[in-house]
């Protein structure tokens, strides 16, 4: 039985717009477990960032968590802590790489001054911090020596990833959330990022959240991958059962409009239609307007709960028998 290290239980994130609600996550479970590597994958807007957000109590306003646990590690509840110990827990026990590594560097601070803050941050950490900053820099192929006394404008957009990758594991957390870690980077930055993401798992064995939109990134480092729509998780597995036995008609839809580089070439097929409106969500299944294998059941029942269908094998589907025969 694997030892669960973060556990999230009926988070639901909202956002107050124009008088409107929008439930950007809507009452999710989801367990992560220690030296765990799972993708976060759905559309852009389905609520993947916020719940990163979330885990670090980091919802900006007009924001709100309405409703939910966040317990770390089968004790700290993040969402009870105050602002002086949320200070402390971040970046201690959770890390994030945010998806800019530009914004997340001070363009007018030298790499080594934005390092120091964290460190002073968190006055009880050990004194053998200069070796780990070298380490860590080693380990993600970027020489200290250089890097530590530039500003960030004077490093590629790969560099400076990898310098956030450094910010983030620089007081070992359990934890590191990535969202979107390789957006706007070329295809072999990308590659090198991965291979970076990969060594690190391996190495400090450190569990990790990866969020992102591409089926292919996840594909190279998760253990397992949650799919998310319109603020919901729809389908849990092992990455192997994604690919290779998924079940709810939208991750099937994904996996054919994502390109494959291994099997015969084939034409991509699109997902018709838009996510809904995450303030005036539709009865029943949120995917059914744009599902293939709809029919009234998915229109006039209530949501489809996550359901384990086989073992580790959880879907939100209440036609998922019938569709995969």
């Amino acid at each position: 039985m694997k030892e669960i290290l973060l556990d999230i239980k009926g988070l639901t994130v909202e956002y107050l717009s124009n008088s409107k609600i929008i439930k950007a996550v809507d009452n999710m479970d989801l367990a992560v477990y220690k030296e765990d590597v799972i993708g976060i994958v759905g559309e852009s807007g389905c609520g993947k960032s916020t719940l990163a957000m979330s885990i670090l109590n980091l919802i900006p306003s007009p924001g709100y968590i309405r409703d939910g646990l966040i317990i770390f590690d089968r004790g700290i509840n993040i969402l009870n802590l105050n602002e002086e110990e949320l200070n402390r827990f971040r970046w201690e026990k959770i890390s994030m790489v945010f998806q800019a590594a530009q914004n997340t560097l001070n363009p007018v601070v030298k790499i080594n001054e934005q390092l120091n803050d964290i460190i002073s941050a968190h006055p009880n950490i050990n004194t053998s911090i200069r070796e780990r900053v070298i380490e860590l820099f080693k380990l993600v192929k970027l020489d200290p020596e250089r890097v530590l006394n530039v500003y960030p404008h004077q490093l590629s957009g790969g560099m400076k990833q990898r310098v956030a990758i450094v910010m983030a594991l620089i007081l070992e957390p359990p934890l590191l959330i990535l969202d979107e870690p390789t957006t706007a980077l070329d295809v072999l930055t990308q590659k090198q990022i991965l291979e970076t993401l990969k060594e690190l798992h391996k190495t400090k064995n450190i569990s990790m959240i990866l969020i992102t939109h591409d089926l292919s990134i996840v594909a190279e480092i998760a253990e397992r991958i949650a799919i998310m729509y319109a603020g919901k998780i729809v389908e849990l597995a092992s990455i192997d059962e994604i690919f290779y036995n998924s079940k709810h008609p939208y991750t099937k839809g994904l996996l054919k409009a994502a390109p494959s580089i291994v099997g015969d070439i084939e034409s991509l097929v699109s997902i018709p239609g838009s996510p809904p409106d995450l303030s005036s969500l539709p009865k029943g299944c949120r995917f059914n307007d744009r599902c293939p294998f709809v029919k009234d059941i998915c229109k006039e029942t209530e949501q489809p709960l996550l359901t384990e269908v086989l073992p580790d094998h959880l879907v939100a589907c209440h036609r998922w028998r019938e569709i995969n025969g």
